[in-house]
């Protein structure tokens, strides 16, 4: 059974060959019976799984466990701020869609690179967009699992996501990783409206609100946060891919 609906649209060459000089940078082992990892650069998160796919056709990819996207968001010892809704002035996204971006976030695995002061659209999906930006001036690297780990917080957090488990049609926000994170402090993962065909470093509040999609109450609810002690783990499920 495939938990994971993946983009399998042709490339015209080697991911290896692609030009170093497009904006994502992603690096990941792809192939399951080595330890070495690769380095990508594409236009967005799609443009990654295709070379992935060049490279490996039968690349299994990490999946959340069966119930990620309805159980309550594991919490770590202290999250950064995040902000909802209206007093953004940020445009909605399609709440469904950025559920799909996330699935190909965490089914990629490996880590992403965001240079100095600079805000990346990783993916997007008709009019929905997942953005990590940096505030720094340095360079950062971090985990999909990690912008994962942020993005979901805005996903059943913001935009008035219900203790019955039923999404609005909407949702906008923005999470900002802890000051004393590791890899990620003082950056911060959105997500909301997106123009495909803007640039990949157009940032997300050039969108107003309320954009093309639904309003966004300006709620942060707390029904899925749990205690530490009870949180599980969802970084070490693999599944094979049935083709």
């Amino acid at each position: 059974m495939r938990f994971l609906l993946l983009p399998m649209l042709a490339t015209s060459a080697l991911a290896a060959k692609r030009d170093t000089q497009t904006r994502l940078q992603w690096d990941g082992i792809i192939f399951s019976d080595r330890t070495d990892s690769v380095t990508l650069y594409g236009d967005d998160i799609n443009d990654i799984w295709n070379q992935v796919f060049e490279l490996n056709p039968s690349f299994d990819p990490w999946v959340p466990t069966p119930d990620a996207f309805t159980t309550a968001i594991p919490t770590p010892a202290k999250d950064g701020p995040l902000t909802c809704g209206n007093s953004l002035d940020m445009a909605t996204g399609n709440w469904h869609d950025h559920k799909h971006i996330l699935e190909l976030l965490y089914g990629l695995g490996g880590s992403w690179l965001v240079e100095p002061s600079q805000c990346l659209r990783l993916g997007c999906t008709s009019t929905s967009g997942l953005y990590w930006c940096n505030d720094n001036a340095w360079a950062i690297v971090t985990t999909s699992f990690s912008l994962y780990y942020e993005a979901k917080r805005v996903l059943y957090q913001c935009c008035g996501f219900s203790a019955k488990q039923t999404p609005f049609n909407s949702v906008a926000g923005i999470a900002a990783f802890d000051d004393q994170h590791p890899h990620a402090a003082f950056s911060r993962v959105a997500l909301g409206y997106a123009d495909c065909h803007d640039p990949l470093d157009t940032p997300p509040l050039k969108y107003g609100y309320l954009g093309k999609d639904q309003a966004c109450i300006p709620e942060v609810t707390t029904t899925w946060r749990v205690a530490e002690a009870t949180a599980t783990a969802e970084v070490d499920v693999r599944v094979v891919v049935l083709v």
